[in-house]
């Protein structure tokens, strides 16, 4: 049931952002670019437990990436001002990984002035844009905070 109400909160949510901004231009080429660090060795797979359906790849994102290493050993947390975790979703076992998938959900988080900035970006066709989805900063932060012991947000990274 709970699968269920995330569909349906998701799809009605979707119809809401019609009017919604796209994901920033600036956001767009995360997966490739030289400014942003998976986060994740394997896409993390569904879990029916959580509010992002799908596989999800973690990013951080810095002008300066280098300011996330120290003698090319990963520094952690906390994140410096600047920072942007960005997670993407797809369906079908992750977007590199299955020909033919595609990302429908990119939540980012942006650290100014020492707190985070919530945004998320959905779609249901890889030729649709990814709109914003009118959905409270609250939400996005309660539900970290009720899962910050396993959460990319608050937990150190290991290099692979």
């Amino acid at each position: 049931m709970t699968r269920l109400r995330w569909i349906g909160l998701l799809a009605g949510l979707h119809l809401a952002a019609c009017a919604s901004e796209p994901l920033p231009d600036s956001l767009s080429d995360y997966a490739v670019s030289d400014s942003c660090v998976i986060l994740n060795l394997d896409p993390i797979p569904p879990d029916d437990e959580v509010p992002h359906p799908g596989y999800k790849t973690v990013y951080a994102c810095h002008d300066t990436p280098e300011i996330f290493f120290e003698d090319g050993q990963w520094v952690g947390t906390p994140y410096p001002d600047g920072t942007i975790i960005i997670k993407e979703s797809c369906m079908d076992g992750g977007c590199v990984e299955v020909e033919g998938d595609f990302v429908f959900l990119v939540a980012t988080a942006e650290k100014v002035g020492g707190a985070w900035e919530w945004h998320e970006y959905t779609r249901n066709f890889d030729y649709e844009e990814l709109l914003e989805v009118p959905f409270p900063e609250s939400a996005c932060i309660s539900c970290h905070e009720d899962v910050a012991a396993a959460d990319y947000m608050f937990t150190v990274y290991e290099a692979r």
